[in-house]
This record gives C-alpha cells, structure tokens and sequence, in this order.
C-alpha cells in the first residue's frame, strides 16, 4: 500500500518511536509502531523523524 511508511531493519519489522511533521514544523502524527498510515494525511511536504534521523516525503 502507497499510504503506509515501513520500519525496516535487517529485512524485518522493527518497532519505533516516529513524529511527522508538516511544511510548518506542525507535528501532524507520531507514535510508535512498525508502520505508519498516512492515508489522512493532505498532498504536500512532511518530515519524519526517526531513531534520530529526519527525512523529507511527499504525500501525492
């Protein structure tokens, strides 16, 4: 599914703390889990914060 993010380690699932953030540094969803839905979230630019790394997707 094109709506889900997947927490992938050595070919498995891994649990982990996540935030997402909107354009405007607005945390839109966080949690923790081995996947995120983003079926809710509105077209446009995010930011996602993970086992201290930050990487930028784009909702189409």
């Amino acid at each position: 599914m094109k709506d889900v993010i997947k927490f992938i380690a050595d070919g498995s699932s891994v649990e982990t703390k996540y935030e997402i953030y909107d354009a405007y540094g607005n945390i839109v969803k966080k949690g923790v889990g081995s996947e995120v839905d983003c079926t809710n979230l509105k077209k446009g630019a995010y930011y996602i914060n993970y086992d201290n790394k930050n990487e930028k997707f784009v909702k189409i």
